[in-house]
């Protein structure tokens, strides 16, 4: 996960598909469970996988698909990241995964 970038790269470079051409689909602690945007660049916001994505391309013009997990109330967050959802979040789950479907065709 943490070096993400260079298999996006890898991918990238053998497709021959442009930077602005790249969307990154990854978990963000900084948007509330479920929220989801589609954004262009912006900050990695402490994400070591868009770290890497950035170094890598040495940009970070490529699009986003943000999918909120909420900030961790008490746990540090590589636990609370790396942790298993609650019953109440797992059913918000597919809600959010269609969401991101609709998003992701408009990418598209």
């Amino acid at each position: 996960m943490n070096l993400s970038g260079r298999s996006v790269q890898e991918a990238a470079s053998f497709f021959r598909v442009k930077t602005e051409d790249i969307l990154v689909v990854h978990d963000d602690i900084e948007l509330d469970f479920g929220i989801i945007k589609l954004q262009k660049g912006g900050g990695m916001g402490g994400h070591n996988g868009l770290r890497s994505v950035k170094q890598t391309l040495s940009s970070d013009v490529f699009m986003r698909l943000r999918l909120g997990l909420g900030r961790p109330q008490i746990q540090e967050v590589s636990s609370y990241v790396l942790s298993g959802f609650s019953p109440e979040e797992k059913t918000g789950l597919q809600k959010m995964f269609a969401r991101a479907e609709d998003l992701y065709k408009t990418f598209i």
